[in-house]
Parts: C-alpha cells; sequence; structure tokens
C-alpha cells in the first residue's frame, strides 16, 4: 500500500534483473555437459520445427507478451528530463537485452536436453554428479523466479493504478492512501475472483493477445505512422508497414479465433506460457525504471 510509484520498486527490480541474467548463465555454462551426456547416451533427437495447429497460440500470447505500454508510460511519468532521444535510448536497450537474455536461455536451454525440455528450464532433470539430484546452482535460479514472480504483482499494477487515476481524476490528482487502498482492493478482489472461476488462463491469454494486444501493438501504431509519415502513400517503408502490419494482424485475430473456438468446444491446451509473458513484461518495465 506504501509504494505508490515506480520507483519505489527499483531496489526489488534489481533482484529481478540479477534473476534473469544468472539463470541465463547457468543455463549457458552447464549446456556443454548436458550436451556431452545426451551424445553419450545417443538421445540427441533435435527437432529444428513442430509445425501444427496449436501454433496459433502461440502468436496471441506472444503479442500479449510484449504489450507492455501500461508500464511505459508510467515510467516516463517518473524519469527526470524524459525527452525523446533519452526515451528512445532506454527503449532500444531494454529490447536489446530482452532478446539476448531470452534467446539465450531458449536456445541454450532446448540445445541442453531437446527433446527432454521441459515448460519451464528451471524444472529441468539435474545433471548426475550434482548430490541428491538436485542442481543447486538452477536451485538459487528457481528461488529468483519465485521473487520475481512475486514482484512482477507490484510492477505491473503500478502502471494500472496510475493509469486508472489518470482516467478518472486526471494526471494532477496525488494518490492517497484512501484511493490507493479501494483500488488495490478492488484490483485483487476482481483478479482472484476471475482466476478462481476462469483456471485455463492460457487460451484466455490468447484471445486477449490475438485480439487487444494485436490492435495495440500493431494496428494503432502502424495508422499513427502512416497519417504522421511526410513520405508519400506508396513510399517502399509506409508500404512494408502496411504490409508488416497486416501479416502480423491476420496471425494475431487467427489466434483469437482459435483460442475462442478451443475455449467454447473444452478442447483448450495446457500450454503454459505464462511465465514467458510475466518475465518479458518484468524486464521491460525493469529496464525502464
Amino acid at each position: 500500500n506504501m509504494m505508490k510509484t515506480m520507483n519505489s520498486l527499483r531496489y526489488a527490480s534489481m533482484v529481478s534483473i540479477f534473476t534473469l541474467i544468472y539463470t541465463a548463465l547457468v543455463v549457458v555454462v552447464e549446456m556443454p555437459f548436458y550436451l556431452y551426456k545426451y551424445a553419450s547416451d545417443g538421445n540427441m533427437n533435435m527437432v529444428w520445427a513442430n509445425v501444427d495447429i496449436d501454433l496459433l497460440y502461440v502468436f496471441g500470447s506472444t503479442f500479449f507478451a510484449y504489450c507492455c505500454q501500461a508500464t511505459f508510460f508510467s515510467i516516463y511519468d517518473e524519469l527526470n528530463n524524459p525527452i525523446t532521444r533519452r526515451i528512445k535510448k532506454v527503449v532500444k536497450v531494454s529490447i536489446v537485452v530482452d532478446f539476448l537474455i531470452y534467446y539465450l536461455v531458449a536456445g541454450f536451454g532446448y540445445l541442453s536436453t531437446f527433446q527432454d525440455t521441459p515448460q519451464m528450464v528451471c524444472n529441468r532433470d539435474a545433471l548426475s554428479f550434482f548430490s541428491g539430484n538436485r542442481d543447486y546452482f538452477m536451485l538459487v535460479g528457481q528461488i529468483g523466479v519465485m521473487v520475481t514472480l512475486i514482484v512482477s504483482v507490484p510492477v505491473n499494477y503500478n502502471a494500472f493504478r496510475r493509469s486508472f487515476i489518470n482516467v478518472i481524476w486526471g494526471p494532477q490528482r496525488a494518490i492517497d492512501d484512501n484511493i490507493n487502498l479501494y483500488i488495490t482492493a478492488g484490483f485483487l478482489l476482481l483478479t482472484t475472483t476471475i482466476s478462481i472461476f476462469f483456471t485455463n488462463i492460457v487460451s484466455i491469454i490468447s484471445v486477449i493477445g490475438g485480439l487487444c494486444a494485436t490492435i495495440i501493438c500493431f494496428i494503432a501504431p502502424s495508422i499513427c505512422y502512416l497519417k504522421t509519415s511526410p513520405l508519400p502513400a506508396k513510399h517502399w517503408k509506409n508500404v512494408g508497414v502496411i504490409i508488416i502490419c497486416c501479416l502480423l494482424s491476420i496471425a494475431g485475430f487467427s489466434s483469437a479465433g482459435y483460442s475462442l473456438s478451443q475455449i467454447v468446444t473444452g478442447n483448450a491446451t495446457q500450454v503454459q506460457v505464462i511465465q514467458l509473458f510475466l518475465d518479458k513484461q518484468i524486464l521491460f518495465a525493469n529496464a525502464l525504471s
């Protein structure tokens, strides 16, 4: 209740960033040992791509994972000297760090356990030379992930609360204790109730990502770019933006339609991508702050 700004979470954010970097380093360092084990057992079954209809889940979930605009504006309000050049620099750095860490974890994680790769790399089987069949280095990463998930609640909630107050009372309204308590209690009650009745959150994320995130991340920015672009309408840059926007929009809406049909028919998949969404939101927010 006391943490009313993103700046108040700056030290907790450092823990989240450390956890992500530490986990990535553990995966990279341990990869040769796993590779040697699987090569010795003759169990290196590498699948380059697995294309099926469930791939549509990935589009909506991924779009949702990168929908961090709400956090961005809250952090922008708290920056000292928030000039355009500085904002662009911070966004570029956060995106580069984001891609670097997650592609390291994804690439080296899969090359470590191949077909046995778990849905979360922290849950993979330990190497045989660890006593008690427990990877203590990865155990530290698991604890860090737990802390990161806990921190993700106030990190993402602060952005929602600031935006809600701006819409209802205006940007000049201070966040006093009463308003903070009422909004926080209502938010937690609403989200907890939804999670109780709708347990298959992955399909819900895919639907929301395919619909809302597609509009927020691709359609709206593309329209703004084309409206403000000084270039001719048929310039290759404008045409490229239109083509990319159309392709991504088709992918997003198809993902939402497929996920919604699976929910209605009761065949929704249980593929777990919640961690991907949370970690990317956290990393983006932390890098900006």
